[in-house]
């Protein structure tokens, strides 16, 4: 009768070994729930309770930086960003805005664009049949004339792709009767990797001077082209300004200055989550964690533990839960 139980157990054994996949299933060993519904504010507690006794445990928000999916990273394009300083450069005397009929300081009038598929032809129709991305809503503008403040640094990495050339540009387009001066300083252009910032460029005019981004100047009516000026002298040779022709022709018409290409966009490794650290080996039980977000957005939020097999390799148990904040 023995024999035969042992056997009967045996076959059992077998039968739930083939039936997962060559392995024993296993139980979990602990378990996640929120406390309450799965919809929060945000800035709210967001509570959640653990069930078992996990022997370490590390926590995943799901924000940026925390994503469980993430923590070994990923392949991504490389980094870029622009760094400038900007002012209106003309005095309160000259611009006087408490006027009416002058208006507020006109940055509508100057834009900053970019490009991955301009294909270096700097004429006026080579620029137009181009596509621009207008990424003017990421400077920050003085409200003050006359002051000159930082414009950046403006982050332009969701915008590089490997391969493709990548190109930025100012644009002025001036239908202003009062003909509004630009200043443009401290112009760096950098391409950001894993190991911090690079630079690709940057503008010194003058004697000495150094022009490594090399703006190129592309007016749409060349009988009417736009004021440029380079500064000189070592201590204002990083600053150049921008301002339509003194023609009643030149009004409304637009004026570009388009960098040099840049191809060099790699593939890196980024974007590696770091967990919290909730319970180590030598902690005590814990019954829950509690988190806010500051963002909304729909979140996975994940729970590890990480054990060791028999044959001494690391095994991970996850559990995941979806989180939805609200504003």
């Amino acid at each position: 009768m023995k024999k035969i139980i042992s056997s009967l157990l045996c076959v059992g054994m077998i039968w739930n070994v083939y039936a997962h996949g060559g392995k024993e299933k296993e139980t979990a060993s602990f378990d996640v729930k929120l406390a309450k519904s799965k919809t929060f504010k945000v800035g709210e507690k967001v509570q959640f309770e653990l069930e078992g006794a996990p022997t370490s445990l590390e926590f995943y928000s799901g924000e940026s930086g925390q994503e469980y999916d993430l923590k070994n990273g990923e392949l991504r394009p490389s980094g870029m960003e622009l760094d400038f300083s900007i002012r209106f450069h003309l005095s309160a005397s000259s611009w006087p805005v408490h006027n009416p009929e002058w208006g507020t300081i006109p940055w509508d009038k100057l834009s900053l664009l970019v490009s991955k598929d301009f294909d270096g032809d700097y004429s006026f129709a080579g620029v137009k049949k181009a596509t621009w991305i207008d990424i003017s809503d990421r400077v920050k503008f003085p409200t003050v004339q006359a002051r000159t403040e930082p414009a950046g640094p403006i982050n332009l990495s969701d915008l590089a792709e490997v391969g493709k050339p990548f190109y930025f540009a100012f644009r002025l387009k001036d239908d202003h009767p009062k003909r509004p001066a630009f200043l443009i300083q401290k112009l760096t252009w950098n391409t950001i990797m894993p190991g911090g910032k690079e630079l690709i460029g940057h503008l010194k005019a003058g004697d000495p001077g150094e022009d490594t981004i090399n703006l190129q100047q592309v007016d749409e009516d060349p009988k009417n082209r736009a004021e440029v000026k380079y500064f000189e002298g070592p201590k204002y040779n990083d600053r150049f300004t921008i301002r339509r022709k003194n023609s009643r022709g030149s009004l409304g018409k637009e004026t570009w200055l388009i960098s040099k290409k840049y191809d060099g966009v790699k593939e890196v490794m980024g974007g590696v989550s770091a967990p919290v650290y909730i319970k180590s080996l030598a902690d005590r039980a814990v019954a829950g964690h509690s988190h806010i977000y500051t963002a909304p957005g729909t979140y996975e939020a994940c729970f590890v533990t990480t054990t060791l097999t028999a044959d001494g390799k690391k095994q991970e148990e996850v559990r995941r839960i979806t989180v939805v904040v609200e504003k």
